[in-house]
């Protein structure tokens, strides 16, 4: 009989076979059979491993047993945690207060000390260095972390991978790792660099080259590889956090389009048909708050604007505002201008935007760019409880939030991405991906 076609039974007592019993016995608790045919069994207080029939593998007894991985499992006895062959003998003389499974020919154990390290199939020490923690290893690397409380990956010898270090990190699947750094979380290669630019507030693993991720404002989403957006699984929760008492400006960057042409700024792109759908849906959820419309006379602008307006059931066309678009806040000469994109590309400008305080040719201060979107901003928040949106682009909408929220990071918005700007006493309230800050005194009026 091949192990492989028993399951554990629903009490957790006894394995199956097809539905039916495998053996007479019952145990207080059994895990699934492993390569080489051998399961963990729990009965009065003593543990040791099974074979097929229900018996004993060996005469040993453990206070707790664990799966066979590689050949080995770990267990539990009274002198400490170790490894051991089929047929219960001992991998080494060594004890451990912990000890994982065997993966990739390595295993992280912890010692007595507290410290963590791995050790090879033969029982010793892969390395000298001693770690914080130590994780498993997969595709040939593992996350250990320092007592700075930093991560890195490193290879079966313990040595550097990358010789980067996160906030938080997880082991590699299929080329990537999960990975937290300043900005929060994204996914790393096998140099340690991100896969993108975007961070997230939660990642999960690629799968086939999509993986789910959560962004701060409560938008889960499906990725490919480059970061982009491949499909929205839920809004962003825009409604738990606009207060319903004053008047709210939401600034939107464009919803999704087709990918630019090479060399040209795309003006003339259309809306694709799911970009329409879901900024249609964002004017729903709006509803009869919206009071009015502001956006870039840039195509992609006007018709997001346009379907908000009739998602809201909202009879009032968008007014055009050269300020967030064509040529924008940021920009006095739009043909100089247009040199640094081509020179720099969409991402290094608004890296500038954001880290520099000088003026690209063509450009203006980006404080001041941002003090004449606040000017603009301010004057739908005098009266009323309404809601005004303000269509926009990335290069527009991740310098203003970057900078106002002062995290010294770039936000990179997706389609659709929205910031959310209220009077707080006498200063505003930005929000923006889970992220807020009340702006007080910089980028006042007097600026612009």
């Amino acid at each position: 009989m091949n192990w492989k076609h028993t399951s554990v039974s629903t009490d957790g007592t006894h394995h199956l076979v097809d539905g039916a019993p495998l053996y007479p016995l019952r145990f207080d608790a059994v895990l699934p059979f492993r390569d080489p045919g051998l399961a963990p069994a729990r009965l009065a207080g003593l543990a040791w491993h099974i074979a097929l029939d229900g018996r004993p593998a060996y005469d040993r007894r453990f206070e707790q047993t664990y799966g066979f991985y590689e050949g080995l499992a770990a267990v539990a006895s009274r002198d400490g945690w170790h490894h051991i062959r089929p047929d219960g003998s001992d991998l080494s003389a060594s004890r451990y207060e912990w000890c994982g499974n065997f993966q990739d020919g390595r295993c992280a154990v912890r010692d007595h000390g507290g410290r963590y390290l791995h050790v090879t199939t033969n029982g010793a020490p892969a390395y000298a260095d001693r770690w914080r923690y130590a994780g498993d290893f997969r595709e040939g690397r593992a996350v250990v972390q320092a007592d700075d409380g930093r991560s890195t990956h490193i290879d079966g010898g313990g040595n550097p991978v990358h010789g980067r270090w996160f906030f938080d990190l997880d082991v590699f699947h299929k080329g990537f790792a999960c990975a937290r750094d300043a900005a929060g979380w994204t996914h790393v290669d096998s140099t340690g660099r991100p896969a993108y630019r975007r961070r997230f507030t939660r990642v999960e693993p690629f799968y086939n080259g999509q993986a789910r991720v959560e962004q701060g404002d409560g938008r889960r989403v499906i990725i490919n590889e480059h970061g982009d957006t491949l499909l929205e699984l839920r809004p962003a929760d825009l409604e738990a956090v606009w207060p319903r008492d004053r008047p709210v400006a939401m600034v939107v960057r464009h919803a999704e389009r087709p990918p630019l042409p090479v060399d040209a700024n795309g003006d003339d792109l259309p809306l694709t048909e799911s970009g329409a759908l879901a900024a249609h849906t964002l004017g729903a959820r709006i509803g009869p708050r919206l009071a009015s419309v502001v956006t870039s006379p840039v195509r992609r602008c006007r018709e997001t604007a346009t379907a908000i307006a009739i998602g809201a059931g909202a009879a009032a066309d968008a007014r055009l505002e050269p300020l967030l678009g064509a040529p924008g806040a940021f920009v006095d000469d739009a043909q100089l201008a247009w040199g640094n994109w081509q020179r720099l590309g969409n991402e290094g400008v608004i890296e500038h935007l954001v880290r520099s305080d000088d003026a690209l040719p063509g450009m203006v201060v980006p404080a001041l760019a941002v003090a004449r979107l606040l000017t603009l901003v301010r004057t739908c928040l005098d009266a009323g409880t309404d809601v005004h949106v303000f269509v926009t682009h990335d290069a527009v909408l991740a310098p203003l939030v970057s900078r106002l929220l002062g995290t010294g990071h770039v936000a990179w918005p997706d389609f659709l991405a929205t910031a959310l700007i209220w009077r707080a006493g006498a200063g505003l309230r930005v929000w923006f991906d889970g992220r807020s800050q009340t702006v007080r005194g910089a980028f006042s009026d007097a600026d612009a």
